[in-house]
């Protein structure tokens, strides 16, 4: 496979999680105060089952000083950071490998020159 598109899949991934993490968020934001309405909600429960594996991931590698309500703020701040460090491995390829489609958009900016 070819190192750059794997990239890009590994990328994807992560923006979905985000995405579904900020969906969890905003959501829990309407129903703030009642959990319990929270989970009647059919799409609290789909952000939920989208974004618990990886918390529990989160729980595994946190210490256990760390609350279980803030390991969601944590799972996302960690795929915020593995985001951030896929976009520069992405910059970077792109500026090694000239001309490719999946570069088009960082070429017309010109992001890393």
């Amino acid at each position: 496979m070819d190192t750059l598109l794997g990239v890009q899949v590994v990328k994807a991934v992560v923006e979905t999680a985000l995405m579904l993490f900020v969906a969890r968020g905003v959501l829990r934001l309407f129903f703030f105060g009642s959990a319990a309405r929270a989970e009647q909600n059919i799409i609290y429960r789909i952000c939920r089952a989208g974004t618990d594996p990886l918390v529990g991931l989160v729980r595994v590698i946190t210490p256990a000083v760390v609350l279980d309500r803030h390991l969601p703020l944590a799972a996302f701040c960690l795929l915020f950071t593995a985001w951030l460090g896929l976009s520069a491995t992405k910059i970077s390829m792109c500026a090694d490998l000239q001309g490719r489609a999946a570069c088009a958009g960082i070429a017309r900016a010109g992001i890393g020159r």
